[in-house]
């Protein structure tokens, strides 16, 4: 006797409805893809890139001699200090004016005017350093010819301590330390769905500046960052998160966990 074999389809329908409601919508599986694509883009970056060619000779050099500390060799605050925070608190005053004073913007402008007056300080206690190894220098010159008393041997060797104090390297770090080539543009880099969520844009916030950079425009090699050179590694993960997804939604078609 043969028996009969009954076959149900609605659970088959069901699994292929929520196949096409992924395809229809691979929104939640590009989002996991940026968190990847950002993440590898900003650490190819930071670590120099690939194939990148590297800083020219001139800007290695003026680096390798630039400080990070406040004052610069010449004994001034680096312009690019007083710019930035004098640009900071211009910004902070006009919301105030704009909005309103609030205790969060009264904090950030005193703290404003108090870095600008950490960098008068400086530039005055490099200002006097400078104006001792002046006076040092004199005195020691004075008493070249000789022949020297004790007060005048003491008042020597006192001069060339100060001026050994005067010539101390106070620049801190050299700038080529922590100056990586294109060390801001991770910061700026971003993605975003388009086209109703089923296309993923990784762009950079720096608009033509990472763009010259990214193609190499005249003077500025090419040093690329988008697309990332482990685009064959983010497709195959790519598959990988739709292979899961969509065999998710054969298996359990309510709905994505």
């Amino acid at each position: 006797m043969l028996e009969s074999v009954e076959f149900q389809s609605g659970d088959v329908r069901a699994s292929i409805r929520a196949l096409r409601e992924r395809l229809a919508n691979p929104a939640p599986v590009l989002r996991e893809l940026a968190r990847k694509v950002t993440a590898d883009v900003r650490a190819n970056i930071k670590a120099g890139g690939t194939g990148w060619p590297p800083y020219a000779e001139s800007t290695r050099k003026r680096l390798e001699a630039t400080g990070t500390s406040q004052v610069s060799a010449k004994g001034t605050i680096r312009a690019d200090r007083i710019k930035r925070t004098l640009k900071q608190l211009g910004r902070v005053e006009k919301q105030a004016k704009k909005t309103g004073w609030t205790p969060d913007l009264s904090t950030k402008i005193d703290k404003l005017r108090k870095r600008l007056g950490s960098y008068r300080k400086a530039e005055a206690v490099a200002a006097r350093r400078g104006e001792r190894a002046a006076k040092a220098e004199h005195t020691i010159d004075s008493l070249r010819s000789g022949p020297l008393t004790a007060k005048d041997s003491r008042r020597a060797d006192r001069a060339r301590a100060t001026l050994a104090d005067a010539q101390k390297d106070r620049l801190g770090k050299r700038q080529a330390e922590n100056h990586p080539l294109l060390n801001r543009i991770p910061g700026t880099i971003r993605s975003k769905l388009i086209d109703d969520g089923r296309t993923l844009y990784v762009y950079s916030r720096a608009g033509i500046v990472g763009a010259i950079h990214n193609v190499g425009v005249g003077k500025t090699p090419k040093r690329q960052f988008l697309p990332p050179p482990n685009m064959p590694e983010v497709m195959a993960y790519f598959k990988e998160l739709m292979e899961s997804d969509l065999g998710q939604a054969w298996d359990s078609p309510r709905g994505r966990r």
